[in-house]
């Protein structure tokens, strides 16, 4: 191991709740993004999609790309790309082994670690136990369905995942439906997928999560024949909040703007949003609003 891999390595001997703590504190710079670039904000607000950007506003929107695909915690981002996916590797070790395993006495290793991977590679998705419990069962791996929704708690308990309902009026549909996890960090994708640059638009979606999780209210995700990303109910109404990489692709565009307008029926008080990083320069029909990756997570 040579000079610059001592200085990045974790120590595993750190305790658990050393790790954990590094866990939280993520959790809550994460959604604080906009304070790493407080400096530049100025800057940035002199950038529009028409007038193209500063030299500064490029510097941060490829200091977000680079967040998307690393994560947020600092020695990952600090260290030289070689060394991050080791640094990311060593941390899911001390997950897995230290703040898993050992705190939540764990008897099926392996079952935990297959849920683990599971979530930490696939975040702004479904996850239904039921349909893990067949998937295991079809692998020969015997568990039942409660150790599986136990083992999820675990994971939000130990501050590494999120989870959102369907919204629904009825508290029994919501619970009977899968819930939408999301990660507290992006980054820990790298422990089981060696493309960074894979599903940057899920990515994206989280980090939009993160930030709205700090704003008072419940979130939820809307699946009534349209599907949209986010939903978000408080005191000031409803907000409806579809996230993707690009609208450039016309059947793309199409697909966001559909599913917007369906929910304008149903819900014609709520504020619409589409949140991309290349909103393209088309404009969008009213009410919807079209909101930059990066202004929205600066906002």
């Amino acid at each position: 191991m040579n000079a610059d891999e001592k200085q990045f390595s974790l120590n595993r001997a750190a305790s658990k709740s050393k790790f954990l703590s590094v866990i939280h504190t993520a959790a809550f710079t994460n959604v604080d993004l906009h304070r790493i670039f407080e400096t530049v904000s100025i800057n940035l607000s002199r950038s529009t999609p028409e007038k193209g950007f500063t030299p500064i506003g490029r510097s941060v929107i490829s200091a977000l790309e680079d967040y998307l695909r690393w994560g947020g915690f600092p020695e990952i981002l600090l260290a030289e790309e070689p060394l991050r996916r080791k640094i990311i590797g060593e941390y899911a070790d001390l997950l897995y082994y230290r703040d898993l395993l050992d705190q939540f006495s764990i008897r099926n290793e392996h079952v935990l670690h297959l849920l683990l991977k599971h979530c930490l590679s696939q975040p702004a998705t479904l996850l239904s136990p039921h349909k893990l419990f067949n998937d295991f069962r079809s692998q020969g791996i015997t568990i039942s369905k409660n150790t599986i929704y136990d083992y999820v708690r675990f994971l939000q308990e130990a501050g590494l995942l999120y989870t959102t309902p369907i919204y629904a009026q009825s508290l029994r549909k919501q619970e009977q439906n899968p819930k939408k996890i999301y990660l507290v960090d992006v980054g820990l994708m790298q422990a089981f997928t060696a493309q960074p640059d894979k599903d940057l638009g899920r990515k994206l979606e989280n980090l939009v999560f993160l930030k709205k999780r700090t704003s008072a209210g419940e979130l939820f995700y809307y699946a009534e024949g349209h599907d949209i990303d986010l939903v978000h109910r408080g005191d000031s109404g409803m907000a409806f909040t579809n996230v993707c990489w690009t609208l450039d692709p016309p059947e793309t565009r199409r697909r966001e703007l559909a599913s917007l307008a369906a929910v304008r029926e149903r819900f014609p008080k709520a504020r619409l949003e589409l949140i991309a990083h290349d909103a393209g320069q088309q404009s969008l029909p009213a009410p919807i609003k079209r909101l930059l990756a990066w202004q929205y997570l600066l906002a």
